[in-house]
């Protein structure tokens, strides 16, 4: 009898540290697997903020405010094929030209651009004054939840005239 507990003892404590250490493993890989999901749809949103940032049309829209390219460009579709939850225009103060927001993710996101903007006056580096090359990219905890945040300068075109504002632009993350 003594002995049968002992070899149940061993065993069990042979097994215990196996599963705990494969469940380690699994545990190692399903982070770095939801990092990368992370760090991809970041990159993403960094593309299409740069994308967009450089246009002369956005370029225009920051000095005259029209309500033609808010119609045209700042649809809740076109934002949605784009995958982008919020889209602020900053002016070279900081202050917010335009913001909007879609409500295609449920609840939290109607409210997300006046988070969006007031996470901006809280944190001036995402307005990106005078800094044509430069762009800020990140995670930001907002009220309505997580957010990936792309900011960068808004251009002409060619990129040859001085910045006119920043373009932010967010995705909440969700499961």
């Amino acid at each position: 009898v003594a002995m049968i507990l002992v070899i149940a003892a061993a065993t069990r404590l042979v097994l215990m540290e196996n599963l705990l250490d494969l469940e380690r493993r699994y545990l190692e890989r399903d982070v770095d697997r939801v990092r990368k999901a992370v760090a991809e749809d970041l990159a993403s949103l960094r593309r299409t903020a740069r994308d967009w940032s450089a246009w002369d049309d956005a370029y225009e829209f920051v000095a005259t405010r029209s309500a033609g390219y808010v119609e045209r460009n700042l649809a809740d579709e076109m934002l949605a094929d784009v995958n982008v939850d919020a889209i602020l225009f900053l002016g070279t103060d900081g202050r917010t030209v335009y913001g909007k927001a879609i409500d295609v993710r449920g609840p939290g996101a109607a409210g997300l651009a006046t988070e969006l903007a007031r996470y901006a006056a809280e944190h001036p580096a995402l307005a990106l004054r005078d800094a044509a090359g430069a762009s800020v990219a990140g995670l930001a905890q907002l009220p309505a939840g997580t957010t990936l945040v792309a900011a960068w300068p808004i251009l002409d075109s060619s990129r040859l005239q001085p910045p006119r504002g920043t373009l932010v632009m967010a995705r909440l993350l969700t499961s």
